[in-house]
């Protein structure tokens, strides 16, 4: 378990949600006399110790359990209204809450049930069957070449070398930040040309071919590993926390250079790369997984590639996105 942490499990509280169930369905939940089996909240405590041990920042996902064990913690996996609960219990939160808020929700319940495949308790995640909230304004920016230049500039002239060289290995695989700073030593393969992730936010694993570039920061990045992590944390015997202090200095650095076009986040160089990659292939299935989108209904959509394909778009997409680097 992580020090800072302690599981905020207990006795699964019937608060408001009851009522709530109440009048939208018109029946009340099981009763606490019925035949004793496994139910949701007991789901909670194996998905908290996996997120500890693979997600750093964590306290996020801890107090979303500990709101969906309070409110729906009781119901038993194989209730036939085991969706509906789950259901009834996002709009309910999601009435004071906005909907990228109850998404969260959402992908906290379903990395619960996930876990609970993984323990051999449940065959299937109910979770989806229940659409994503529709955000009024999704995100769409992401970096254009010239953004994309300066940024590898601004981190390559930072003094904090680890944190910088995460920040570009971000960029040139499009994985999500927190797969990137927990990475392990033995997740890499084949001379680091192969990235074996065992879980990722779908709770699935997931394989990244690393592009040349891509290479060369795991070969650099090497030389500050410690404990098992290619980037550890500055104190400790974890991985390296969100480089908060250095983005800020990278952002800025962009600006003076007048290079900026409008603020982004880390989150956006997943974006950058997945745009890229789709400019320089027109293949949206392609991207797909790369990215390791996990969601069915997109994935059943497109078709998969070999191997040997993936492996190429790697050095596709670093090709696409570094070419007024590489021209400098």
């Amino acid at each position: 378990m992580h020090p800072n942490h302690e599981v905020p499990i207990g006795e699964p509280k019937k608060l408001d949600y009851q009522q709530y169930y109440l009048s939208t369905q018109g029946v009340m939940p099981p009763s606490d006399e019925e035949e004793k089996k496994i139910v949701l909240g007991e789901l909670a405590e194996p998905a908290i110790m996996h997120v500890l041990e693979f997600n750093r920042d964590s306290a996020g996902f801890i107090a979303k359990v500990r709101l969906i064990v309070e409110h729906i913690g009781f119901v038993k996996l194989n209730d036939p209204k085991l969706v509906w609960h789950i259901r009834c219990f996002l709009q309910y939160i999601g009435k004071d809450r906005k909907p990228a808020t109850v998404a969260r929700y959402r992908a906290a319940i379903s990395k619960m049930f996930s876990i609970g495949m993984q323990m051999g308790l449940i065959n299937f995640n109910p979770v989806k069957l229940i659409p994503k909230p529709k955000e009024s304004a999704p995100r769409n920016r992401f970096l254009n070449e010239i953004e994309i230049a300066a940024f590898i500039r601004a981190c390559l002239a930072d003094e904090n070398r680890s944190h910088a060289l995460m920040l570009l290995l971000c960029l040139y695989t499009g994985l999500r930040s927190g797969n990137v700073r927990s990475i392990q030593l033995g997740w890499l393969f084949d001379d680091d040309t192969r990235l074996e992730i065992p879980m990722t936010k779908s709770g699935k694993p997931h394989t990244a071919y690393l592009s040349k570039e891509a290479q060369q920061v795991v070969k650099e990045a090497r030389q500050y590993a410690r404990n098992g992590y290619l980037f550890p944390a500055t104190r400790g015997d974890g991985y390296m926390s969100k480089p908060t202090k250095l983005f800020k200095r990278v952002l800025a650095r962009m600006e003076e250079e007048g290079a900026l076009t409008a603020p982004f986040v880390i989150h956006d160089l997943r974006r950058s790369m997945a745009s890229h990659l789709l400019k320089a292939t027109s293949d949206i299935r392609l991207v797909q997984q790369m990215l390791g989108h996990a969601d069915v209904r997109t994935t059943e959509r497109y078709a998969y590639h070999a191997d040997d394909t993936l492996k190429n778009a790697s050095q596709v997409a670093a090709d696409a996105m570094l070419s007024v680097h590489k021209s400098h």
